[in-house]
């Protein structure tokens, strides 16, 4: 195999693995997004511009403000991971979308990566 041939075949691999990583992460289901939410997260909160929504697509735009590198959670009532955005470094802005029913959420900001994070309760309508 050809040294381009297999530079091209090794850029192919890691273009799939990385969208294959992204969805990973994401449980938003496709369609139009119906809400879109500033979150910032600090070294000691996790504060939404917005505390309910309508159900459907949501975005969560999460800027971290902490010293550190930070994560958002979105959890169901029973504590379970919907979905979540990692590594998101300091003044950075990351998207996470997620499609959401009618219910009781907490949103949780994790600086550090570490710990059980910083919840917030967020509520989701019919």
């Amino acid at each position: 195999m050809s040294r381009s041939s297999l530079a091209s075949r090794l850029g192919a691999l890691a273009v799939a693995a990385s969208a294959f990583a992204l969805g990973a992460c994401s449980s938003d289901g496709g369609g139009a997004v119906t809400a879109t939410v500033a979150v910032e997260g600090t070294a000691d909160a996790c504060t939404p511009a917005q505390t309910s929504v309508a159900a459907g697509r949501i975005q969560f735009a999460f800027t971290n403000k902490a010293d550190q590198v930070s994560e958002l959670y979105v959890k169901d009532a029973g504590g379970k991971i919907k979905s979540e955005v990692e590594n998101v470094g300091k003044g950075v802005t990351r998207n996470l979308t997620v499609k959401l029913a009618e219910g009781a959420y907490q949103l949780v900001c994790k600086p550090g990566e570490k710990g059980d994070g910083i919840a917030t309760p967020f509520t989701v309508t019919a």
